[in-house]
């Protein structure tokens, strides 16, 4: 696990090592299946710390661990805990496919659901939960005890999920949309479902932040999952329903909702009752007018996707990409990145009395249009025998400064920050910016391995 800002990520999935493996033999294991995290939205490159967990197998308890690798590197390993079976996969593949435009055929129906909480003790448990479809709203209130204890408020949760499930069980839907369901709602949802279902009919989808991206259950009638409306939709209910025009919440929150005393004032529990059931008639509305745009404008069921980036992703898959895009294994892909680094932005004191301010636009598509590098060909362990016009793609290379230089034109990372400096030093470039820099009277020396 890799620690970062006082969170903990997935670093690579379960590897068997022995007393024996070195640390260059385990490296050489996990090189191209670490995986890349995020702290604010940028990719973390220096992990301040790491947790290691290591299961003994030679303990017969830990016999049932189980790592195995196929040719889609979907890596798999199984877990027996107190008689109750656990597992965990990763699945990655080799490039990303363009997909066929086919029309589609009448949209698959879903329906949305909220929870609603009290604090008790300090702890907030679950009292209502809301359900909205095309064709029913309905609401399950939690059914407090005469006698008010810890045991008691337990067994009416369970009894007010146990009704929830057994409605779904009923009345099933492929998809349930949740807003929020990573967090607050995920957790109390994640929980009921453990408590009453097998985990062999349960699976999950969770991001490197331990996020719920989705949670399945397979029932005798079909699986039912859950999704998180707010992955697709990042914004608030109340803002996602002033975006495509649809009525949002009719009623605020009332602080007195937060207490249970509110099952003893009969117009206070009506509002409350109604407060509970809006949200999830709000996001049921908003979901099934934004599923008619994304079909009608995109030809994509909405109930198909699960986030912002997969339904992006989908779109390009279907309506522009015509080839396949390699997926670089990680040392390759860590190789390469050494060459990004961002705009450049710099401050020259400069005057003028007189002049024209010019803004270039549209730098991008027009680098764009240029050659660009689509796959790996080649891997080159030594190019001394390589000359750099020849040359199209990644390389370290020694770069030599002209010493009359005034304003340096290549970047380099000293210190986690981008600088353009004058002198001498070793990076990775892509070559057509080497020669293009030529031109100005630096000098490249290509050396040791590169990727074309």
């Amino acid at each position: 696990m890799a620690l970062i800002n006082g969170q903990e990520f997935c670093f690579h999935h379960n590897v068997l090592i022995t007393n024996n493996t070195t640390f260059e033999d385990y490296y050489k294991k996990v090189k191209d299946i670490i995986t890349q995290n995020y702290d604010e939205g940028y990719p973390v490159d220096v992990i301040p710390s790491f947790k290691v967990m290591v299961w003994n197998m030679d303990n017969v308890k830990n016999k049932r661990i189980k790592i195995t690798k196929n040719t889609t590197t979907n890596n798999k390993f199984n877990l027996l805990v107190n008689n109750r079976k656990f597992h965990s996969s990763s699945a990655g593949c080799n490039s990303i496919k363009p997909l066929k435009d086919e029309i589609l055929g009448a949209l698959d129906s879903f329906a949305s659901m909220d929870i609603e909480t009290i604090n008790y003790n300090d702890i907030q448990i679950p009292v209502a939960i809301s359900f909205s479809s095309d064709h029913l709203n309905k609401l399950f209130l939690i059914k407090l005890p005469q006698i008010i204890n810890n045991i008691n408020i337990n067994k009416s949760v369970d009894v007010l999920w146990l009704e929830f499930f057994t409605f779904i069980n009923r009345n099933p839907f492929a998809t349930i949309f949740v807003h929020n369901l990573g967090s607050f709602d995920g957790y109390f949802l994640y929980k009921a479902i453990s408590n009453h279902f097998n985990p062999d009919v349960v699976s999950t989808i969770i991001d490197n932040h331990n996020k719920f991206i989705s949670i399945s259950i397979k029932l005798a009638n079909g699986k039912i999952t859950w999704k998180d409306s707010y992955r697709i939709f990042p914004v608030s209910l109340d803002n996602l329903c002033g975006i495509f025009n649809v009525p949002g919440k009719s009623s605020i929150y009332n602080q007195k909702f937060n207490d249970l005393s509110l099952f003893n004032d009969d117009k206070l529990l009506k509002e409350f009752e109604t407060y509970s059931l809006q949200d999830s008639i709000a996001l049921y509305n908003v979901l099934d007018k934004a599923q008619e745009l994304y079909a009608s404008e995109y030809n994509i069921d909405l109930t198909s996707i699960l986030s912002t980036s997969t339904l992006s992703l989908k779109i390009f898959r279907q309506k522009y990409l015509k080839v396949n895009i390699p997926i670089l294994k990680g040392s390759i892909d860590k190789f390469i990145r050494n060459s990004y680094f961002g705009g450049h932005t710099d401050y020259y004191k400069a005057y003028i009395s007189e002049g024209y301010y010019y803004d270039v636009n549209s730098l991008y598509p027009f680098a764009m249009c240029k050659p660009m590098p689509f796959e790996l060909i080649k891997e080159y362990k030594d190019m001394t025998n390589i000359n750099l016009s020849n040359f199209f793609g990644f390389c370290l290379a020694e770069i030599i400064t002209p010493k009359d230089i005034l304003k340096p034109l290549l970047p380099y990372k000293y210190q986690g920050k981008t600088i353009y400096p004058t002198g001498n030093w070793i990076g990775v470039y892509f070559s057509e910016e080497l020669k293009a820099i030529e031109g100005y009277g630096y000098k490249i020396n290509l050396i040791l391995k590169s990727k074309r």
